[in-house]
């Protein structure tokens, strides 16, 4: 890193450019862009990395930003895939567009976890939010974080956390959501060698921001806290319309006991035996975005 003294005198601690930023996202939130940007730079000011986005034409007045080409319909994995093609370093930071930061991040933890992540190739990915407990404890000490247990529950999220580039490709499958990513990753990377941390249970946050985010089932999150946060900051959210479409109810019905039957089998094994190519089976509904 270096420093930049601007012209109130204050001294910036400029970060030098160790890895990209992944800015999960669709064409259906692009309302959400411009707010997610401002709270960037009014939170996290020392931040100086290439951002990538998943979304087609993301823009912003605040930052420079690249965007796939992919077709707007494309999933969740796809998209993703397709960003970490063009990222250039080698360790990435991921978040969803909806995780708005409500408070200063603090420079130097991230820094430090950044500094951890390149001492040391067999970390493959740092939880930068979720602080979890013991129970889930393993071998190794990490100064505030600890080692996951490989055969825990959701030991995969899409909480902001830093990856490393390759390994983050291993666990991606082209078609999945944001869940299945979470679900069926975390079967697969027991499957590889490397270490995944968490913060401590009790020690600060990295990163700070509504648990669920801003959004929930393709609108604005009406929990108070949201809404008090958005108030406070001057940001007014529409939710977007959404469109409908219907899927005769006998198919509904067969895909999703297909997939019901996949999952009580998927589950029923010891996570040593679950094949990490497995396919992804996925429930329809009605009702679709």
């Amino acid at each position: 890193m270096y420093c930049n003294v601007s012209q109130s005198g204050t001294t910036i601690i400029i970060m030098d450019n160790k890895f990209d930023m992944i800015f999960s996202t669709c064409e259906e939130y692009s309302f959400i862009w411009p707010s997610y940007f401002q709270l960037l730079k009014k939170y996290w000011p020392e931040f100086d990395a290439k951002i990538i986005s998943t979304g087609k034409n993301t823009r912003s007045e605040l930052f420079e930003i690249a965007s796939i080409t992919r077709r707007e319909r494309a999933s969740f994995s796809t998209r993703l895939l397709e960003a970490l093609k063009m990222c250039n370093k080698d360790i990435v930071l991921f978040t969803l567009d909806d995780f708005f930061l409500w408070h200063r991040v603090s420079n130097d933890y991230f820094e430090h976890a950044l500094s951890i992540m390149q001492n040391n190739a067999d970390i493959k990915c740092i939880n930068l939010f979720d602080n979890q407990p013991e129970s889930y404890y393993s071998n190794g000490d990490f100064d505030e974080f600890f080692c996951y247990k490989k055969q825990a529950d959701h030991v995969i999220t899409t909480q902001l956390s830093l990856w490393r580039k390759d390994y983050l490709v291993r666990m991606l499958r082209k078609g999945e959501s944001a869940w299945d990513f979470e679900y069926y990753s975390t079967a697969r990377q027991a499957h590889y060698q490397g270490i995944l941390l968490y913060p401590k249970d009790g020690s600060r946050d990295f990163f700070s921001y509504p648990r669920a985010g801003v959004m929930s089932k393709g609108a604005v999150n009406t929990s108070e806290e949201v809404k008090d946060f958005l108030k406070r900051e001057g940001i007014s959210l529409a939710s977007p319309s959404k469109k409908t479409r219907r899927h005769p109810y006998i198919l509904v019905w067969f895909i999703n006991s297909l997939s019901r039957l996949y999952d009580v089998f998927y589950r029923k094994y010891n996570w040593k035996y679950r094949i990490p190519f497995m396919p992804r089976m996925k429930y329809i509904k009605n009702t679709r975005n």
